[in-house]
């Protein structure tokens, strides 16, 4: 992937995960929806730098066509970004909602559950969409 469309991957993905967080948090917490949403648009801005960083080094060790990666693959690549994002954001939900450190680990983890099912799913349409619209294109040539 260029760096122009590892960006849209990171962009898209963090968008439909604004949405659907804000609201889904903003029901379990009954916080303020301007506080949650401040929250996640912070999450989802720690998370798109990590997206990147982590993607590029992931596509450096896992080589191949994307599109071909089984579905094994994408679960490890799933387990080890959410590992690696765990550790900034605890705090960060711990500060806004108020909450102990424990308390934002716990739902952490709820997020994470969530958003280790929506990486996955997310990746396999992206893949196959990129693939439709690339062969479109060379069609076209």
């Amino acid at each position: 992937m260029s760096f122009k469309e590892r960006w849209i991957h990171a962009i898209i993905y963090e968008i439909m995960l604004i949405i659907i967080f804000t609201f889904v948090l903003q029901y379990i917490t009954s916080h303020a929806m301007s506080r949650v949403l401040t929250l996640v648009i912070l999450l989802s801005s720690i998370a798109v730098v990590w997206n990147f960083i982590f993607n590029w080094i992931f596509d450096k060790y896992a080589i191949g066509a994307r599109e071909k990666r089984t579905f094994k693959t994408r679960f490890i690549h799933a387990i080890l970004f959410e590992i690696g994002l765990i550790l900034p954001t605890i705090p960060v939900i711990a500060y806004f909602l108020k909450i102990a450190l424990l308390e934002a680990f716990i739902m952490d983890i709820g997020f994470i559950v969530f958003v280790l099912i929506f990486t996955i799913i997310y990746n396999y349409i992206y893949d196959r969409a990129r693939l439709y619209f690339i062969s479109i294109e060379s069609l076209n040539k």
